[in-house]
């Protein structure tokens, strides 16, 4: 979001088209955000957490994914690569800035990820909180395992 005298923000998509703010209410949240749009391909940029605000099955704290591959594609705000990975729980392709926690949608990405985490929502299977990445989610990720093996002959 960008305020007063910001820079201007560039498409990672589309590397010549500038991002023009745009002002969004959350259809299920009712809070109102200002994205950044690009004009050309439809890609939106959200700023740390500000996919949370919008939409209300959005994966919460989320990180870039262990299994995540660096991007062709450089952060508008502080050009740092992004990593390319798996929305959690949909087949939605973003990239996110591991500096700033930016999240670049593709145009056809938010509405793969509200439907997808809506009817999951709807079969009470959505996982709230975005998988635990790093060192942390390897640790927990090895108890489980642990656990399984150990309640499997219960």
């Amino acid at each position: 979001m960008r305020r007063g005298d910001e820079p201007v923000l560039r498409c990672p998509a589309c590397d010549d088209a500038e991002l023009e703010p745009q002002r969004v209410r959350g259809k299920h949240t009712g809070r109102e955000i200002e994205l950044d749009r690009c004009p050309r391909c439809g890609g939106l940029w959200f700023d740390a957490r500000e996919l949370e605000r919008v939409l209300d099955v959005a994966a919460k704290d989320l990180n870039v994914a262990d299994d995540a591959k660096m991007s062709r594609r450089r952060c508008p705000v502080d050009e740092a690569w992004m990593f390319a990975f798996a929305y959690p729980q949909t087949w939605a392709n973003v990239e996110m800035c591991r500096k700033c926690k930016g999240l670049w949608l593709d145009a056809e990405d938010l509405v793969e990820i509200e439907k997808v985490r809506r009817h999951l929502t709807r079969k009470d299977e959505l996982d709230r909180y975005a998988p635990l990445t790093g060192l942390k989610g390897r640790i927990i990720r090895a108890i489980n395992r642990s656990l399984e093996e150990l309640m499997g002959g219960f």
